[in-house]
């Protein structure tokens, strides 16, 4: 089983409410330099089952500008099932914040161990490549599954399926709470309850199985994405399908990371001993 896909969303928390980062020809609302807080970092997961979709750790991290110790500990008393609200140094994730992820991971799907096999899909970025997070994972059971770099758009299923559709809901949520809300603001504790509803009502009622199984996750490659495959073109639908199962060599092992990363990559991936020993 294909567990979760990290992913992060940028926001913006004034008092106005939540802002999602914008392009320039689209609308957006004007803030003034002194109301701007800062950043929060949304660590979503989604599962290929969706009877374990509610176990799964959401979790929002932010700086001391956006969460106080104070606010985050009465977000975290309110919050419905598996959000978090993480005070941190700063909005980003690092190295120390993956390993707890994958603690908090571990400890949420303990009930399930002895039924599935946590596989964790994510990308080559800066904080999920540290040894002490493979380490982690490892000791914890969890096999790690690798984006090709440059990739994830494509490939990993939470960018892919359903990252455009939680920007979306955010917006329309922010819009319509805001319009609700005397001269249009937004309290601290509503938006709070609006992250919280996008880990719940948003990522949690849905499947997100076909995501999985349109991004090649599944190892049904009849189950491939038509836009998945256009990418891969000029090879033919049928050239892609046939292609064998396999311990893939050095070099492709390689090529999953950038170039300039400097990783052991037997940490991830455990060859057969008779490929080791250079056997047909």
């Amino acid at each position: 089983m294909y567990q979760r896909s990290p992913g992060y969303v940028l926001t913006a928390k004034t008092p106005r409410g939540l802002l999602a980062a914008a392009l320039k020809a689209e609308p957006c609302q004007r803030v003034k330099p002194g109301q701007l807080r800062g950043m929060t970092t949304f660590v979503a997961s989604i599962c290929s089952d969706s009877s374990l979709q509610q176990f799964l750790p959401q979790i929002f991290i932010a700086g001391p500008k956006v969460f106080s110790p104070e606010a985050a500990a009465n977000f975290n008393a309110a919050a419905p099932g598996a959000v978090y609200y993480w005070a941190e140094s700063s909005a980003w994730n690092r190295g120390s914040l993956m390993q707890r992820y994958l603690e908090l991971l571990a400890a949420s799907l303990d009930h399930v161990k002895e039924e599935y096999q946590i596989i964790l899909i994510f990308d080559t970025a800066t904080p999920h490549l540290p040894r002490p997070v493979t380490e982690t994972a490892n000791r914890l059971g969890i096999w790690l599954a690798v984006v090709p770099s440059g990739l994830t758009w494509l490939v990993q299923p939470l960018d892919a399926r359903a990252m455009a559709c939680l920007k979306a809901y955010l917006h329309r949520e922010y819009s319509r709470v805001a319009s609700e809300s005397p001269n249009g603001v937004m309290e601290d504790e509503e938006w709070a309850k609006m992250l919280a509803r996008a880990a719940t009502d948003f990522l949690g009622s849905r499947s997100w199985a076909a995501a999985f199984e349109e991004t090649g996750c599944t190892g049904h490659v009849g189950s491939l994405g038509e836009s998945l495959l256009r990418q891969l073109r000029p090879c033919r639908p049928d050239q892609v399908l046939s292609l064998p199962l396999g311990c893939p060599s050095t070099q492709e092992i390689k090529s999953l990371f950038p170039r300039n990363r400097r990783v052991l990559t037997s940490l991830y991936f455990r060859c057969p001993l008779s490929r080791l020993l250079g056997a047909d």
